[in-house]
């Protein structure tokens, strides 16, 4: 999860004793996201960290990414005088960088606020479109036009995620469902539906079954190499399976086989009359605890699929489950283009 923590500013000094002060001190105190459509919000705000959710009890802290690739996002920028004096004018700063790559800017945008008398404090919002998913770090530097008595707190930093992926379980159209797998209005999220297993409900599913839900194929063959913090899936699930009978969750490999990631068994929700819980995972991974669960980096590749297995045995049935929100994330590597050189040659005669 984001923390916010200060920067230290090795090529910045604090100002001698002599120095005169002007009381201005100007700092950021917090970093908001929204989607810019209510079409984008109601679609992608089940994972992200915009909060809160209505009519969704999620904690804020249960989240997997800040934004979803090519889909525009707004900052809120909240912006603190902690002086005595007026600040004039500020000019904040974001960047985008990519965890990967050293210096690599995917956003570099300013935006002025007006002056904050001392004590006081104010919004600015921004708007960008991410165009890489994966793990980057955002930065802001709020900057006043008057001398700040204390730059050290100029600069937040925290994380900032990005899907490449997101699905909301309201169409399978390039998915493969095999025998018992369909969309359920039983249950869900945004949509209204979820990625079922079983027969609803008021029934079950069958005994003996080994039957998969699989995803459309995904080019992820532009995954960075070496990753810092973790790539890979996650999802809302409720339902119940009984005693012996479990979902996994594989990914395809590079050679044509399967590779277990995770499984389900057992009851989270037997019964919606009364509502409907849900959970999802929480992974200790790369330094950070999250729900995502990780991929092996191997297994991103031109032809990425990743299927959910369910296998019931000859004991007894129950309602299923019931999957919603599936999100992916991987670090991109830049593109030839963002660095890409051109030169001419020059000729000279005698």
């Amino acid at each position: 999860m984001p923390t916010w923590h200060d920067v230290e500013m090795g090529d910045v000094s604090p100002h001698s004793t002599s120095a005169r002060a002007t009381g201005v001190d100007v700092t950021v105190t917090d970093v908001s996201f929204s989607y810019t459509t209510a079409g984008d919000e109601e679609q992608y705000r089940m994972f992200s960290s915009n909060y809160p959710v209505p009519g969704f009890n999620r904690p804020e802290m249960l989240y997997v990414v800040d934004a979803v690739i090519n889909v525009p996002i707004q900052l809120d920028l909240m912006i603190e005088n902690l002086g005595t004096v007026s600040s004039g004018t500020i000019d904040v700063n974001v960047k985008v960088l990519h965890n990967e790559y050293d210096l690599f800017e995917m956003v570099n945008q300013t935006v002025q606020l007006g002056a904050l008398s001392g004590g006081n404090s104010n919004s600015v919002a921004m708007t960008i479109t991410p165009t890489y998913s994966g793990n980057h770090t955002l930065v802001v530097r709020a900057t006043s036009t008057v001398l700040d008595d204390n730059p050290q707190n100029d600069i937040k930093t925290s994380s900032f995620t990005v899907a490449s992926m997101y699905f909301n379980c309201d169409s399978l159209v390039g998915w493969t469902p095999g025998t018992q797998w369909g969309l359920s209005t039983d249950t869900g999220l945004s949509m209204g539906s979820s990625c079922h297993i079983g027969n609803g409900q008021s029934s079950s599913y069958t005994n003996n079954l080994a039957t998969s839900l699989v995803t459309p194929v995904m080019d992820m063959s532009d995954v960075a190499s070496n990753p810092t913090r973790t790539n890979g899936l996650s999802f809302y699930y409720t339902g119940s399976a009984a005693s012996g009978d479990i979902m996994k969750i594989e990914v395809l490999t590079a050679m044509g086989g399967w590779f277990q990631l995770g499984s389900i068994s057992n009851t989270i929700d037997q019964d919606f009359v009364d509502g409907q819980d849900y959970q999802t995972f929480s992974v200790n991974n790369a330094g950070a605890t999250s729900p995502l669960i990780p991929v092996p980096n191997e297994h991103f590749h031109s032809q990425t699929q990743f299927r959910f297995l369910f296998e019931s045995d000859a004991s007894g049935t129950d309602i299923g489950y019931y999957l919603d929100e599936l999100v992916f994330v991987y670090d991109q590597k830049v593109r030839q283009d963002e660095y890409a050189l051109s030169s001419s040659g020059i000729s000279t005669v005698g």
